[in-house]
């Protein structure tokens, strides 16, 4: 938790620690998807941080969704290895349709059509 909240203010982003409830969204090929409650930033798009891991680590991520779209990209973030220790950021990227049947397609669903 105290990972997500100096992430959080990393990235200039303000929650507070009642809203960072976890919602597990699945798992295929290896690896988990969980994501945060959701935060509107405009009409259409939204931001909400997410884990995604698999038995190598985790990553703690900052996507921007764009409901109308059904477009998501990366904001930046960090990977951990499972000591917790960071091995490398997650950079910023372009955005991308997600993709049907998808975890992205499963994030872009949960954050949309639950806020």
């Amino acid at each position: 938790m105290r990972k997500v909240i100096l992430a959080a203010l990393f990235a200039g982003v303000a929650f507070s620690a009642e809203a960072a409830e976890w919602k597990y969204l699945g798992f295929a090929n290896g690896h988990y998807l969980s994501a945060m409650s959701p935060e509107w930033t405009s009409k259409t798009n939204l931001r909400v941080w997410i884990t995604l891991g698999d038995k190598a680590g985790y990553s703690l991520i900052l996507e921007e969704i764009n409901c109308k779209s059904r477009f998501i990209r990366s904001l930046g973030g960090q990977q951990y290895n499972l000591q917790d220790n960071v091995v490398a950021p997650e950079f910023e990227s372009a955005w991308v349709p997600a993709v049907p049947h998808s975890m992205g397609m499963a994030l872009v669903t949960y954050a949309c059509e639950s806020y």
